[in-house]
């Protein structure tokens, strides 16, 4: 019986060894180790964000960082920034990574460079057939181009260099350059792009032992991401607002840690790292163990894939069904004379979704806060809603950097919450009853003017 027992073992274990093993073989590159200590960082998009935490860490851990930013006193600023955290300081470039020969220029005067990290990029969301050729072109010059421009002028010198340990270029993609998303058609074109780039480049580099790494980060609570959220479609808020949004500091150490691991593909959180198995292709792979759990997972990933298509496409097919039968206005505010001050498009096809209750109201509450607005009451007919903008650390994990960005807006709007019966929530009647008129409304139901 203990021999039949260890056969069984032998005969469950024995194939995954096998492949285990063959994937060990197979690997290409080979893994690698990145010194950074002593060794010469040029970051672009190094005066805020991801990029000035990329600074910050690799100055911490013994690097010579240079950063180059569009804006000199943004740079001044984070220059005097490192310097205070770390005791060092870092040398400036103030070039548009557009232009070519200013990079080139930059590079030239910079020290020779071991770790390249082409960190610059800009995102405007907004559905194709809105967004102008020159918004296009922009986010295509900056992010893809621009990557062109660094890499193309610090290669023969990373080519040549005397420090023959292992060097890095790393390019700072993002997940929507793994998966398009609604109204990022553009910025995930100038992403996608960057992988091409970078497949490419390390055959053509590895024999310089140079190493590609490819960081695809979530939503980042950056400058540029702030800003960002308050103009992307509404309908984009809803489909991304399930990966949640990471702080740039930590972004900037997992993007660290797999440039110095010389990994190609570095994700930044789980829904990355998801994404990095299911979109793995025909990337590099250093390590076998990660090999093996692409291999293995391919399948399931696949199905959790068409899940997420299968979700995204029923909440797109339910707001143009909305807007087809015009059967409301999400969000309006209204003056207690009567008049309408402001309205936005709603999703009352969707309203019994989280997603779409949160982004719905902090959509309204951003309104609020852009047009001075003060001493406004919110009515939802979702108690759990009103529980989670009231209530700090309550409301799903995934939804929570939006319930927090609600809330602080909420704080210096002076404004009240309250809960409204669904019944009630179908006319200006109604809400009247329920003691909705003060000074401004916001409601999920459409207000006959």
């Amino acid at each position: 019986m203990a021999d039949t027992s260890l056969l069984f073992l032998v005969l469950i274990l024995l194939p995954p060894l096998a492949l285990l093993l063959t994937l060990t073989i197979l690997v290409r590159p080979r893994p690698v180790k990145i010194p950074i200590k002593g060794r010469h960082v040029f970051i672009t998009g190094g005066s805020s964000g991801i990029g000035l935490a990329l600074a910050h860490q690799a100055a911490s851990e013994g690097a010579r960082v240079s950063i180059l930013a569009r804006k000199a006193d943004k740079l001044e600023e984070a220059r005097n920034s490192i310097r205070l955290s770390t005791g060092i300081d870092v040398a400036v470039f103030s070039v548009d990574v557009r232009d070519s020969d200013a990079v080139q220029r930059a590079i030239d005067e910079a020290d020779p460079i071991d770790i390249l990290i082409c960190n610059q990029g800009v995102f405007i969301p907004q559905e194709l057939e809105l967004q102008s050729l020159e918004t296009v072109k922009f986010m295509i010059d900056v992010n893809l181009m621009g990557t062109f421009h660094l890499i193309k002028s610090a290669l023969p010198n990373m080519k040549n260099r005397g420090d023959r340990r292992p060097a890095s270029i790393a390019i700072m993609s993002s997940q929507a350059g793994q998966v398009g998303i609604y109204g990022y058609t553009a910025y995930s074109a100038s992403k996608f792009g960057l992988r091409g780039l970078g497949e490419a480049l390390q055959q053509e580099v590895i024999a310089d032992n140079i190493h590609v790494s490819l960081i695809f980060p979530p939503d980042t609570e950056t400058p540029g991401f702030l800003e960002e959220t308050k103009t992307r479609p509404l309908l984009t808020s809803i489909i991304a607002a399930s990966s949640g949004a990471m702080k740039a500091d930590e972004v900037a150490k997992k993007a660290l840690d797999g440039i110095k691991s010389g990994r190609f593909i570095v994700p930044c959180n789980l829904d990355g790292f998801l994404l990095s198995i299911a979109t793995a292709g025909l990337s590099p792979q250093r390590s076998p163990l990660m090999a093996f759990i692409e291999v293995v997972s391919a399948g399931a990933l696949r199905i959790g894939a068409l899940f997420f298509q299968w979700n995204w496409y029923g909440s797109i097919a339910r707001w143009h069904a909305q807007k087809t039968s015009a059967a409301g206005i999400g969000g309006i505010f209204r003056r207690r004379d009567g008049t309408i001050n402001w309205s936005f498009s709603g999703l009352i096809g969707i309203a019994s979704s989280t997603k779409a209750e949160i982004m719905s109201a902090l959509t309204g509450i951003r309104i609020a806060r852009d047009l001075s607005y003060q001493n406004i009451i919110i009515k939802r007919d979702s108690a759990n809603t009103i529980k989670w903008l009231a209530d700090p650390g309550s409301g799903p994990w995934a939804l929570a950097h939006f319930l927090a960005e609600a809330r602080d807006i909420l704080s210096n709007l002076n404004a009240q919450l309250g809960w409204i019966p669904r019944e009630l929530n179908s006319d200006a009647d109604g809400l009247a009853k329920a003691g909705a008129h003060r000074d401004f409304l916001f409601s999920d139901s459409f207000l006959p003017t």
